[in-house]
């Protein structure tokens, strides 16, 4: 994925960010589990399928509150997707990525 962020507020935590996933991208591992911070999601464009059967297609949103699992996502089609962590991330939604897209 490509990410593009949008803004961080290093003292809570919280940011918003833009991903480009191509077709067929699988998210790390690392990305699902349980939240320790409130987590949305909102598909701008494409498909995304979620591990636990849930399928988000643009225009889908989801708000996942603190304790909830969070799933691991594969794009079935090019998607943009915005993401917004909210206040008590340890840390952002990916470690490293590149934007704009090549």
């Amino acid at each position: 994925a490509r990410v593009l962020a949008l803004s961080i507020d290093p003292s809570t935590g919280e940011g918003a960010y833009l991903f480009r996933y191509d077709a067929g991208a699988v998210e790390p591992a690392d990305c699902a589990g349980t939240l320790d911070h409130a987590h949305e999601i909102f598909v701008l464009d494409g498909r995304l399928d979620a591990d636990d059967g849930r399928r988000f297609e643009g225009g889908g949103y989801a708000f996942l509150p603190p304790g909830e699992r969070r799933a691991r996502f594969t794009a079935a089609e090019d998607s943009l997707v915005y993401v917004n962590v909210g206040p008590g991330a340890t840390r952002g939604p990916v470690s490293s990525a590149t934007w704009p897209p090549a």
